[in-house]
């Protein structure tokens, strides 16, 4: 080392190990110099990649590591690693310059014979990954050196128009390299529109960039300094067009505004709402690209870099939840924006003032202070604070870089347009407009032009589906699009785990007394008046709806995780259903809900959806004491075995009470009769639930004892049910069942359904599932069956019939 005989490799890889160990970085940077001037050192290699299969993400990664560490050290594969080094810490600003010196050398001699297009396309992986980084770091370090010299510059006061003139130099080339490599700065998913780390960091570089080029160029403009910023406009305009979508022609004509248009210039400037017609397809795409980014930060579920306007039909499933902040009760989308973009949104406004004066004034500050008083506003705000919900957490794809990028944008035409003559101030006002109109709109909820951007989803229909599914937390309850993204088949075999040898108490076989939903549906009916009028209500139309689309996500679902998911949602749409007057058969809605609810998972917080308030005890219709028990079997297929029971005890002495009745409030009719039996049968699938539950987890599954005044009663219904078995002729006689105490011990009441001739929707969707060995969390799933054009519980006309009451539920 002292006598510097080393070999050039080594001398590149002690400069290495002086950077990373810090206190020494002049020398480092002298040794790191001498050896990329050295005509020693290859400046890339041209080997082809070791493996040629296609591996996941976090794979390829790893392997792309390992050759790495095998490759010969060469110029570029040394910079990549100075480039990763100074990723996340850049440690001192006076050695910034030297090191971007020694990058821009570098690159320009590479670029000599088109070496980083040929590296880039390439099929070595560790030299275009290499590529990737070094074209990154330099990017980065020339805005973090432009915005330290205009820092200083500002402080000092010194040579502020030749600093202004070098960092808007330097902004321009940074733009250069994003164009020019946009398929390495720029690759959002096309699957499901989310960003990768590397693009979400290209918006952070370009929000720095445009805000020292608007900081540049906003402390007094020398003459000479005009036109670099107008240079630099033009370069901004196509990093737009990048992020926005908008084809490089588009940009075409935006300030090909003739002096015989000034008169048609100044109409449309006048009073609001302005017209749109002005807006070329470069403005169209700007406009709608903020109105999205403008959703994403307040709708968990939508990403900001949809192609198309926001609709209801175009929420995915993600893992940053499902906020949805936004209301179509307006004239178009409106929602909430962060104080800073808010504030920006506001000084920009009063920059336009200035520049069009004949124009009338937006009254910005009192339309949102108005806006953020309103009812909607603060129930949001508060559900977000309540849940913790953080900007990021809700928009994950780097949404809120973007409309800063898009307000930057925005202030330099400003500055553009106030430094420009006639001819040409129109067409960087348009620019401008096209982002300030759908922010201010979406931000106040006023419409101030006519353009039909934000309006697409405002209609009857959406504002009905949005009440329906949207909860009292600004969650989105409704239906989602799953991800297109499918995980390869997994090569390694599962480990088979050891038996263990549990001994599990053998439980004696037990029976229950089985009553078709068809036997209670006609019970149910006896003496009820017919239903004249078919027309559903809105409400029921609503419930169905939820019901459909819960069915068409259970269809799509692949994974356990989604399919329990889903599960869950059509037990809840189910119950829904079974609570309206329209419904014809509401004991097979509940027997589909405690079925579809066994598929979820179990405990946890799935009980929510369940958890209603009881009515009076004296009040209660035979209809209520149908939608409770069906919460109470849910309950207990999801191992809410206390719940499930303070439920069944509850509708058991409702019961009681209209069987005991001598009054008139309290009459003892055909549809209590057919609660009480549906209560005998919950109240023995929970004895059995806790019974198999105790023999596996203890006291844990084990429940209390049931009141006397609720055993008489289920004792009552369990006779009541014997009787409707005799009286409509069943298979089986009421000999077969035995009356004594020991009966607690019941068949679960799935067990029954599934066995019974009107249970051929679950015995089809079960045949479609795979052994419950071979089901884990990392299998697809078969197709389920899709569902029938008839749903499980149509709005038809009530028929008397039990033979045709039949075929309806089979």
């Amino acid at each position: 080392l002292r006598s510097g005989m080393l070999p050039t490799q080594l001398k590149a890889m002690f400069a290495l190990c002086l950077l990373g160990m810090g206190g020494q970085d002049h020398v480092a940077l002298n040794c790191l110099e001498k050896a990329i001037h050295s005509t020693e050192l290859e400046s890339w290699s041209e080997e082809n990649s070791t493996f040629t299969k296609k591996y996941p993400s976090d794979e390829r990664r790893w392997i792309i590591f390992q050759e790495s560490l095998i490759a010969p050290v060469n110029k570029l594969s040394l910079l990549a690693s100075v480039a990763d080094m100074i990723q996340n810490d850049v440690k001192n600003d006076f050695w910034i310059p030297r090191l971007l010196d020694i990058f821009r050398h570098f690159l320009k001699d590479l670029d000599k014979n088109h070496g980083v297009d040929k590296i880039l396309s390439g099929r070595c992986e560790v030299t275009r990954n290499n590529a990737v980084k070094l074209l990154y770091a330099v990017t980065e370090l020339i805005i973090s050196n432009a915005k330290s010299d205009l820092i200083s510059s500002i402080e000092t006061g010194i040579d502020e128009d030749k600093v202004a003139q070098q960092v808007v130099t330097d902004i321009v080339y940074a733009f250069k390299i994003i164009v020019r490599f946009e398929e390495v700065f720029w690759n959002p998913n096309e699957s499901d529109w989310s960003l990768p780390n590397s693009s979400m960091k290209t918006l952070k570089l370009l929000s720095s960039a445009l805000s020292a080029l608007v900081q540049a160029s906003s402390s007094g403009i020398a003459n000479n300094l005009v036109q670099s910023i107008k240079n630099a406009f033009a370069n901004s305009c196509h990093v737009m067009s990048i992020i926005c979508r908008a084809d490089s022609d588009t940009l075409d004509g935006l300030f090909g505004w003739t002096s015989s248009n000034e008169e048609y210039a100044s109409e449309i400037w006048e009073s609001f709402p302005l017209v749109s017609e002005w807006q070329l397809p470069f403005h169209k795409h700007i406009s709608l690209k903020t109105f999205n980014l403008c959703v994403a930060s307040c709708v968990s579920s939508f990403s900001g870099w949809e192609p198309n306007e926001f609709h209801l039909d175009s929420l995915r499933s993600r893992d940053n939840g499902n906020i949805f902040g936004i209301s179509i009760s307006g004239p178009s989308v409106a929602g909430f924006l962060s104080s800073y973009i808010t504030d920006e949104i506001g000084s920009q406004w009063r920059m336009v003032n200035s520049i069009l004066q004949n124009l009338e004034s937006v009254e910005y500050e009192r339309n949102l202070s108005r806006r953020m008083n309103a009812e909607w506003y603060q129930k949001v705000k508060d559900n977000l604070k309540k849940k913790g919900s953080e900007k990021n957490t809700i928009a994950c794809f780097g949404e809120h870089d973007a409309l800063r990028i898009l307000l930057s944008f925005s202030n330099l035409s400003l500055i553009a347009a106030k430094h420009s003559d006639e001819d040409q101030k129109d067409g960087f006002m348009r620019l401008s407009m096209s982002v300030l109109l759908p922010l201010t709109q979406f931000s106040i909820d006023k419409k101030v032009w006519d353009s039909e951007i934000g309006t697409r989803v405002i209609n009857d229909q959406n504002e009905s589906r949005v009440r329906y599914y949207l909860d009292e937390n600004s969650q989105w309850m409704g239906p989602t699009k799953q991800s297109d993204n499918k995980m390869p088949p997994s090569t390694r075999k599962r480990r088979q785990q050891k038996s263990q040898n549990i001994f599990v108490r053998q439980l004696k076989p037990s029976k229950i007394v089985r009553v078709s939903t068809s036997a209670l549906l006609e019970e149910w009916n006896k003496g009820a008046p017919v239903r004249e009028d078919c027309t559903a209500s809105e409400s029921a139309t609503l419930s169905m709806k939820k019901l459909d689309d819960s069915m068409k996500n259970l269809t799509k679902s692949r994974t356990v995780c989604s399919l329990e998911r889903a599960s869950l949602d059509v037990a809840t749409a189910l119950i829904d259903v079974a609570a309206h007057d329209e419904c014809q058969n509401p004991f097979i809605c509940v027997q589909q809900a405690a079925i579809f609810a066994s598929m979820a998972p179990k405990r946890g917080t799935n009980d929510e959806p369940f958890k209603k308030f009881l009515p009076v005890q004296t009040r209660c219709t035979p209809s209520e004491a149908i939608i409770i028990l069906g919460r109470a079997d849910c309950m207990r297929a999801l191992h809410f075995l206390d719940e499930a029971q303070f439920l069944c005890s509850w509708v058991a002495k409702e019961c009681s009470l209209h069987r005991d009745g001598d009054d008139d409030e309290l009459p003892w009719c055909s549809r209590w009769k057919a609660v009480g039996i549906l209560t005998y049968i919950i109240a023995s699938a929970i004895d059995e639930t806790s019974m198999k539950l105790s023999c596996t987890e203890g006291k844990a599954g084990s429940i209390r004892q049931w009141g006397e005044a609720v055993e008489e009663e289920i004792g009552r219904g369990k006779a009541d049910a014997i009787f409707l078995v005799r009286e409509y002729r069943c298979k089986e006689t009421v000999d077969d069942y035995d009356t004594d105490e020991s009966d607690g011990n019941n068949e679960s009441v799935n067990e029954i359904l599934t066995n019974s001739k009107d249970n051929l929707i679950y015995g089809a969707l079960m045949q479609q599932l795979p052994p419950q060995n071979q089901l884990t969390r990392h299998n697809t799933m078969p197709s389920l069956p899709q569902p029938s054009q008839n749903p499980v519980m149509p709005f038809s006309k009530k028929t008397n019939s039990s033979e045709s009451a039949e075929k309806e539920n089979s």
